[in-house]
């Protein structure tokens, strides 16, 4: 009885071992692909990352720009209050040399 209990056990510990082989297979495909997955969302994650920076570097050049034109209209407006104090057209204001567009005028003409 011994040999057939020794028979039928090596025949299970075989099928066994087959299973473990398939399974660490299954296993490594699995970790294989959870890896590329991993990786392809890392890609897009960095891709958006990096697009958002853009965004936000675009954003603050538009600032500065922004900033730096109203510097420059500040600059213009005290430069005209100051040099208006000094001239008798102190109430008018022009857009262009051309006085294509005069909005205020102390002789009321327009």
């Amino acid at each position: 009885m011994d040999s057939i209990a020794c028979n039928k056990v090596q025949p299970a510990v075989r099928k066994v071992k087959k299973k473990q082989v398939k399974g660490e297979m299954d296993r490594l495909r699995q970790a294989e692909k959870k890896r590329r997955r991993l990786e392809k969302a890392l890609a897009t994650s960095a891709a958006i990352r990096s697009e958002l920076e853009q965004k936000k570097q675009k954003k603050k050049e538009e600032q500065q720009r922004l900033d730096e034109e109203g510097a420059a209209i500040a600059e213009a407006v005290a430069l005209h209050v100051l040099l208006g104090e000094d001239s008798d057209d102190s109430c008018k204001i022009l857009l262009n040399k051309e006085e294509v567009f005069n909005t205020w005028s102390c002789d009321g003409k327009y």
